[in-house]
């Protein structure tokens, strides 16, 4: 626990969340539940979130810097199996808008970076829009770069060129997934050594991220290659685009990717949608590769946002994450 400026700056305390979360409508300008709050900060299979909180002389919730729990699994090691760091993906950074100018966000920071130090979390990591990426600056922030985005018009789609490649294969269906079983840890296990370094998706996280989230519902697409698991893609319509949230595939299962977004524009709920949007960046080559077979063009992204790492412990780690990490819009909380 910290004061700054007549504020008490201390971690979450059970019944926080109510206040919380009114501050995020407020900030936000959002109606979020409170079902919302405690499926992304409460319901994590890795755990709570870590929360900082600022609360006023009036014991209303001033500001607010948080992360929930993830894994971040990286291949090549010298056991030759996965190498695993919890980490955070930190959300819901805000200050009520009458104390902005009080330096109280620079305390909830801090309060929250040794809060990661003393859980002894490697490092924790974030996508920042403009704003928040100047402020991130002048905290500290490791900037790993630039968001990479990608946009497919599906007017342009070629129907054509997909069929050449995914009609060839034997074996190889898309299934609409409702749910899911431990297949979905063993497949992860297969597939993250074609990634480097990515975000662990297995079973149990795969179904807290996409089958419980309250107040929204996925479209959810699984590869198979006679019966076996080869790959899957998350989907949420949002007016006249189709955001790509999530995919992991075997590498070398580009015709089932291909396969994938053929179902997806053939299928209600693609009607009327006008361009595919996605966030990928330029590694693993394969996957790479892949997209741009497809159609995907690459774009400034149009917030202007940023991949960030606000807390590291170790000096290799921000540099990890700008040569190796595989991210996708999924791994933020704007999915």
């Amino acid at each position: 626990m910290s004061e700054k400026n007549n504020f008490v700056i201390r971690a979450y305390q059970p019944g926080d969340e109510d206040g919380i979360n009114d501050m995020f409508n407020e900030v936000f300008t959002q109606q979020r539940d409170l079902r919302a709050w405690q499926w992304e900060f409460a319901g994590s299979p890795y755990g709570p979130g870590v929360i900082s909180v600022g609360i006023s002389e009036e014991g209303r919730p001033a500001s607010h810097f948080s992360g929930y729990p993830a894994i971040l699994c990286c291949t090549g090691t010298e056991a030759g199996g996965l190498q695993e760091f919890r980490t955070l993906q930190c959300a819901d950074k805000m200050t009520r808008q009458q104390f902005r100018k009080s330096g109280l966000m620079s305390g909830t920071y801090e309060h929250f970076r040794q809060q990661v130090a003393e859980k002894q979390i490697p490092f924790s990591y974030a996508f920042a829009a403009a704003a928040s990426f100047r402020l991130g600056n002048r905290l500290g922030y490791a900037d790993i770069g630039p968001v990479h985005y990608r946009k497919l018009v599906i007017s342009q789609f070629s129907l054509r060129f997909t069929d050449t490649l995914a009609g060839a294969v034997r074996g190889l269906s898309i299934h609409e997934v409702s749910s899911i079983d431990r297949e979905w840890s063993s497949f992860f296990d297969k597939a993250a050594r074609g990634y480097e370094c990515l975000i662990k998706k297995d079973e149990a996280y795969f179904r807290w991220r996409y089958l419980v989230r309250p107040n929204r519902r996925y479209f959810i697409l699984a590869a198979k290659e006679w019966g076996k698991l080869i790959g899957w893609a998350v989907f949420f319509r949002e007016g006249d685009k189709l955001i790509w949230g999530d995919a992991l595939y075997c590498e070398g299962k580009s015709s089932a990717v291909m396969k994938t977004l053929k179902h997806l524009l053939g299928h209600p709920y693609a009607a009327g949608a006008a361009y595919i949007e996605c966030w990928f960046p330029p590694r693993p080559d394969w996957w790479h590769a892949t997209l741009r077979r497809t159609g995907f063009s690459e774009e400034a992204e149009p917030n202007g946002l940023h991949l960030v790492a606000p807390t590291w412990h170790d000096k290799d780690f921000p540099e990890l994450l700008k040569q190796k990490f595989y991210y996708t819009v999924g791994d933020s909380d704007l999915f």
